[in-house]
């Protein structure tokens, strides 16, 4: 989503590694909407549950039921104490605004100078003073010019059973990056993302050109966690995860001979996020009301 990648774009100036956790769509159907097949969302769903039994309130309160299972959300593990939870109680931030503040508050002053000696680009492109809508449709426009299900919108089945440790260097202006993410997602396959732009200190293995996969476990080859296998270029990258992790047949992309699967509506009793279903899902897109404050926080501008 927009969002998803601004979060991304943010963590790649802050040269931030993040632990991916993809959460695809599996239906158009009912915003929120999910299957026990899903890898990850109820996961995530587990995890903002958790943060309302530890700040005591009920999940109604912080919109956790029906539609409200919103990404990006940010489990962050290096938060500590300081969220008030206990040493061993991580900080859960849901939507873009408000983990675009914590990464800035917490993770700015270690890799940014206090004082820019120019005007960045970001600030210009993000400053409060281009009109919102302009605004998202820059940020958008890579998902509206690929909008197709296998782009990372919608859950495709794979054999990824989570022996193998992903790593993706990546920067998230790379086109060809950017393809190995559609299918990781996609595919609903966790990995580790490294940040590999211009000035970043983080270097790819061999000092090879992004993107970079990087398989610590690859599936059919014997473990070598210390000498991970290295895949370079997309259509590689592309061309193993297919061939590794894919799902031969179409028995898992429809539930007839002309309905995709995506077009599916989810039966009430197999829905796990949304049991209202609702209609065709523009629910992600209602973050446009409030998403003016969802581009550059106060501090960034400083």
């Amino acid at each position: 989503s927009p969002w998803c990648r601004l979060v991304r774009e943010y963590a790649t100036i802050l040269d931030l590694p993040l632990q991916i956790r993809p959460c695809p769509r599996e239906t158009l159907w009912g915003e929120g909407a999910f299957t026990k097949k899903s890898r990850f969302r109820p996961e995530a769903m587990a995890w903002l549950r958790k943060q309302c039994e530890q700040e005591q309130q009920p999940a109604s309160s912080l919109a956790v039921n029906d539609t409200d299972l919103m990404f990006p959300i940010l489990v962050d593990h290096n938060h500590g104490g300081a969220s008030g939870y206990g040493n061993q109680s991580p900080l859960v931030i849901q939507q873009s605004f408000g983990i675009l503040e914590h990464m800035w508050t917490k993770y700015t002053p270690s890799v940014h100078p206090k004082q820019n000696v120019r005007r960045r680009p970001d600030q210009i492109m993000n400053g409060s003073f281009i009109p919102f809508p302009i605004r998202f449709l820059l940020l958008a426009a890579p998902s509206y010019l690929r909008p197709w299900p296998h782009c990372g919108l919608f859950r495709l089945p794979s054999r990824f059973d989570n022996s193998s440790a992903v790593r993706l260097y990546q920067s998230e202006g790379c086109a060809e990056s950017r393809l190995v993410r559609e299918l990781l997602c996609s595919m609903e396959i966790p990995y580790e993302s490294i940040p590999v732009a211009v000035g970043s200190h983080h270097v790819t293995p061999d000092s090879l050109p992004i993107p970079v996969l990087s398989i610590s476990r690859p599936d059919d080859f014997e473990p070598d966690p210390s000498n991970p296998m290295l895949i370079q270029g997309a259509q590689s990258c592309l061309d193993f995860l297919r061939q590794t992790y894919g799902v031969l047949g179409e028995q898992e992309y429809h539930i007839s001979s002309t309905l995709p699967r995506y077009l599916y509506r989810i039966p009430k009793e197999q829905n796990l996020g949304n049991p209202s279903q609702g209609n065709m899902a523009v629910g992600a897109y209602t973050a446009f009301l409030t998403g003016s404050r969802a581009f550059v926080p106060p501090q960034a501008m400083e």
